[in-house]
């Protein structure tokens, strides 16, 4: 099974990659091509509404990947069906499958935590610090130790997951993030960049 029509993709309109970055990142190293439609927060509300009545997404959230007709939303379930269509980045046994599932779910938390600091509206200082000093360096832990589990900078060792993209989506978006203090997160980035259709989705997103 593979993609052959191009695929939509929903997301709010912010320079950050956030949740809508995996998803980007999965198709664009997989030769898959999509558009994009970007929300405004001004139009969210509309929108979302809008979303919630054609149940394109029936709880009213964003990304919102439509394929062949059909709409798939929240994220992990999302990333699960695209590896299936393409082909790849999923997992050979259960105890590999355990590791992707468990990396994704804390590199997923990740995100959420750094849009809660930096992203949110409620955003503050305090939530930010808190972010900085608590939160991101437990993250960083949990995903160096994953990445440890098998002899290559990639969750599988040297075969990509559908996880890597969520953990590399929410490095890239931290920016002040010190790599060199977790090594095995330093070679995964050192790597995982260095992939052509990764690259070019970087220096399409930094146009926007």
């Amino acid at each position: 099974m593979t993609i052959t029509d191009k695929v939509s993709i929903q997301f709010f309109d912010i320079k950050q990659h956030a949740r809508v970055g995996p998803i980007h990142f999965l198709l664009a190293d997989a030769g898959v091509s999509f558009d994009t439609h970007r929300i405004s927060q001004h139009d969210w509300l509309h929108h979302r509404q809008e979303l919630i009545r054609s149940n394109k997404s029936p709880y009213g959230g964003l990304p919102v990947v439509e394929v062949d007709g059909r709409s798939y939303t929240q994220l992990l379930p999302t990333l699960r069906y695209l590896a299936r269509r393409v082909g790849k980045y999923h997992a050979h046994g259960a105890e590999d499958e355990y590791l992707i599932d468990a990396a994704a779910d804390v590199a997923l938390d990740w995100i959420n935590d750094y849009s809660k600091a930096h992203i949110a509206p409620s955003a503050n200082e305090g939530i930010q610090h808190r972010y900085r000093d608590e939160q991101r360096p437990r993250y960083a832990h949990a995903i160096n130790h994953y990445l440890s589990r098998h002899n290559g900078p990639f969750l599988l060792g040297n075969e990509v997951s559908y996880a890597d993209f969520v953990i590399f989506s929410i490095i890239v978006d931290n920016k002040d993030f010190a790599h060199k203090d977790y090594p095995h997160i330093e070679a995964f980035v050192h790597n995982f960049e260095k992939r052509e259709g990764v690259r070019h989705h970087l220096e399409q997103h930094l146009k926007h």
